[in-house]
């Protein structure tokens, strides 16, 4: 059985590998020109301060 802190802990980790994913997907969004550089580094911090 599961502590409800070590549940919270997998949440939290889950959260940070999906927003690094999305990062990353903006990343390739801007090398292909989707995206200019600003628009990809506001999403970023934006996203960035969410974990």
């Amino acid at each position: 059985m599961m502590s409800s802190e070590s549940t919270a802990i997998n949440a939290s980790q889950y959260s940070v590998n999906e927003t690094l994913d999305i990062i990353e997907k903006l990343a390739q969004l801007r090398d292909l020109g989707a995206l200019t550089d600003a628009e990809f580094n506001e999403k970023k911090s934006d996203l960035l301060q969410r974990i």
